[in-house]
């Protein structure tokens, strides 16, 4: 549920130390699930390092190269799957409170060939 008042958010010093953290983050927002007025208070609390990919009821995306750490703003479920599909990735929910759910994109690693070559090294040796 939205707050009727504008102003700023109080999760908003709690968000930006996460997403600050990161060395080279981008904040994707879909205009769908988020108030930009909610985007636009938060990025004062962010550094200039920070780079946002603001999209409106896009399916799917681009997600540019070169970031180290990519956050969802209020994702939809819908829309999650959706990316985790096309990337591979896996959304894990950083921060969660009445206004904002902040997930991180991660790569799904592939169990399956690693424990391929633990075993072919442990047959070697």
């Amino acid at each position: 549920m939205r707050r009727a008042n504008p102003g700023m958010n109080s999760s908003n010093p709690q968000v930006a130390q996460i997403i600050n953290q990161s060395n080279r983050p981008l904040l994707i927002s879909d205009a769908l699930g988020n108030n930009y007025g909610d985007v636009f208070s938060l990025s004062y609390l962010l550094e200039p390092k920070v780079r946002f990919l603001l999209v409106n009821n896009q399916k799917i995306i681009k997600i540019p190269d070169g970031f180290t750490d990519v956050f969802l703003l209020n994702p939809s479920e819908t829309w999650s799957k959706i990316i985790e599909k096309k990337y591979k990735f896996k959304t894990d929910i950083v921060y969660n409170d009445n206004y904002y759910s902040i997930c991180k994109l991660a790569k799904i690693r592939n169990l399956r060939r690693r424990n391929i070559q633990i075993s072919h090294l442990l047959r070697n040796n």
